[in-house]
């Protein structure tokens, strides 16, 4: 679920997506994308990120060690 998220906020094939892809390489992303990301995240997993963790987020795997951190595992 977390890969579609991403993908759909970012406009870009899912496909492409792994855990370690770092989200700057993305091509859609800049950081109104990377905030439009975040929200879609926090709307669909009911959660709600701290800035901290906001700016730990440079890899896919990132943001799925922190909602496993808060219980939001997929």
């Amino acid at each position: 679920m977390l890969i579609e998220i991403i993908a759909e906020a970012l406009n870009t094939d899912p496909e492409n997506l792994r855990e370690g892809t770092e989200l700057k390489s993305i091509r859609n992303w800049d950081s109104m994308t990377h905030m439009i990301m975040i929200t879609k995240i926090e709307e669909r997993l009911n959660i709600e990120f701290t800035g901290d963790e906001i700016a730990t987020m440079t890899t896919i795997k990132d943001i799925k060690d922190i909602l496993f951190k808060n219980g939001k595992v997929e």
